[in-house]
């Protein structure tokens, strides 16, 4: 009586009532939104049938599960490890999916799904998943050999020397030298291997050698799999161990942290902060009780590890204007390189490359370790109760970053003091993406990236931080420095504390200008071969 067309060819579909649900959910046998070959089960422990399609679901689960090309996916999955972990349900369920896919003959369904207390499968409905058809530019069979590699890779041992550090493969995006931050999740071959030339392969160990943490030189930092970049966590964490540690401690202390951190997840972005100590600040006595209470270690081998941590950062606070004076090189050299007109545009980038890791991304990576160094030891000192946080906000206010001189040129702009020509020449070179060549340079639309910066400025005066409070107890945590780390005067402290911060900052700034004109020279030759940008950017260096 509810149709209104009176048509003798309507139907209606009455499906009897399920009892005693005790899971529901919906499963994808393709990828969602890819198309790629993963079966996705998502579901709750719920007598609600409607939980996961309603989404009023309460907590609950996903399950994705890879389809391999070369065998029944139903029996790999079902073999795997994994299944031991979920509901007794879950075998049958796939069963039922692979028989729909028969009856169906379509490998490609939507399904709602609910499972009783007796175990047994209730399909409500089951539709075609057209979303991702065709968005593969790939097939099965070359993604499972992308991910058999993957998983290979995966497994092989932590370090290239296995009794020296971790057992454990902990692989990690965010942990150290950040890719997920500074690549995105999933840069292209380009951005890679240009991160891999100018930091990952050998100027991170270099640094961190000259600091006096074991000498990793021989071993690359970033491991992709399946086109990914992700950082081997033991060989970060062994990297940050003082080098006159002996070969035991080291690999206890790397299995410690790395069981650390495989049980707190969550820590992957804050290692330094809250999985190992890696100078000497107010807050190592927490650390020494922690490593103590473990029982792994003797009072010899923590007495030494602190030892070592105090040389590193009393010499991290003395060294800094050795990586200043490497910064003042980097331009005139990268001006000689351009101007060498007897290298072809392949050799000028090497060259160029070859400057930029020297005079470059060195020194950054110095300045950055030191300021990491000054940062922990202002914000141990604060929660230890040596300086208030006013006090650590005054100073911290007080420095002068690239994005202060950013602001400051683009009021001068606005005031005319400046030249709109001379500001973009300054900062054209940026890049939203600066490793990625997609990425179009400031100074490509300036109009887009720059103008809004004068448009949009004024004269607000000071950030609103005054040193005041910090000139008032400076001297608590100067004095506190000078207890426990020896010959550090006041003024040395304090400027190393300010050129650190600052120096992080602006060594990026200027290293990043090469490696804008190298994405440019790039551009260019790929331009010469008939190849877009987007094809340029899945070709390694």
């Amino acid at each position: 009586e509810s149709y209104p067309d009176e048509n003798p060819r309507n139907q209606v579909l009455v499906q009897p009532k399920v009892r005693n649900l005790v899971a529901n959910g919906v499963a994808f046998t393709r990828s969602l939104g890819t198309n790629a070959p993963w079966l996705s089960i998502n579901f709750e422990i719920s007598d609600r049938p409607d939980g996961v399609t309603s989404g009023s679901s309460g907590i609950s689960r996903t399950l994705n599960i890879f389809r391999p090309a070369s065998t029944p996916w139903i029996e790999k999955a079902k073999s795997h490890s994994l299944m031991r972990e979920l509901p007794p349900w879950a075998a049958s369920l796939m069963e039922a999916l692979k028989e729909l896919e028969e009856v169906t003959h379509y490998s490609r369904l939507d399904v709602e799904f609910g499972i009783d207390s007796g175990g047994f499968v209730h399909i409500f409905q089951v539709r075609p998943l057209t979303a991702g058809i065709g968005a593969l530019t790939f097939d099965d069979s070359e993604f499972e050999v992308a991910l058999t590699e993957a998983s290979m890779r995966s497994g092989l041992p932590a370090s290239m020397t296995a009794e020296k550090s971790g057992e454990r493969a902990v692989f990690s995006n965010m942990t150290d030298w950040n890719p997920a931050e500074i690549l995105g999740v999933a840069p292209g071959q380009l951005a890679i291997s240009l991160y891999e030339e100018l930091i990952t392969n050998s100027v991170w160990a270099n640094s961190r050698a000259a600091f006096g943490y074991r000498n990793l030189k021989n071993r690359p930092l970033l491991k992709s799999l399946a086109g990914r970049p992700y950082v081997d966590v033991a060989a970060s964490l062994e990297s940050l161990l003082p080098k006159n540690l002996t070969d035991g401690t080291s690999k206890k202390l790397v299995n410690f942290f790395l069981a650390s951190l495989s049980s707190q997840p969550e820590l992957h972005d804050k290692v330094e902060f809250e999985v190992l100590p890696t100078c000497f600040t107010p807050r190592f006595p927490n650390w020494h009780a922690r490593l103590s209470r473990s029982g792994l270690f003797t009072d010899e081998e923590l007495a030494l590890y602190e030892s070592e941590l105090r040389t590193i950062t009393r010499d991290a606070i003395k060294g800094i204007a050795d990586d200043f004076a490497l910064i003042e090189s980097l331009e005139p050299e990268f001006l000689r390189a351009q101007r060498n007109t007897q290298f072809t545009a392949g050799e000028k980038i090497e060259r160029v490359l070859a400057i930029c890791r020297r005079f470059g991304t060195l020194p950054f990576a110095n300045l950055a370790r030191r300021g990491f160094i000054a940062v922990t030891l202002l914000k141990d000192a604060g929660e230890q109760g040596i300086i208030s946080t006013a006090a650590i906000d005054n100073f911290l206010g007080s420095i002068t970053t690239v994005s202060h001189e950013i602001r400051a040129d683009a009021i001068a702009v606005k005031s005319g003091d400046l030249s709109w020509e001379a500001f973009v020449a300054t900062y054209g070179h940026l890049r939203p993406g600066t490793y990625e060549i997609t990425s179009p340079r400031y100074d490509s639309e300036p109009d887009t990236f720059l103008r809004p910066l004068v448009d949009f400025s004024g004269d607000h005066g000071s950030p609103g931080f005054g040193e005041s409070q910090w000139v008032l107890e400076r001297d608590q945590f100067f004095n506190w420095l000078e207890e426990h780390l020896g010959d550090i005067s006041k003024e040395e402290a304090e400027l190393f504390l300010r050129r650190s911060i600052e120096g992080r900052e602006s060594s990026k700034f200027a290293f990043t200008k090469l490696l804008s004109w190298v994405l440019e020279e790039i551009k260019e030759i790929g331009h010469g071969w008939g190849l877009s940008v987007d094809e340029v950017a899945h070709l390694r260096i």
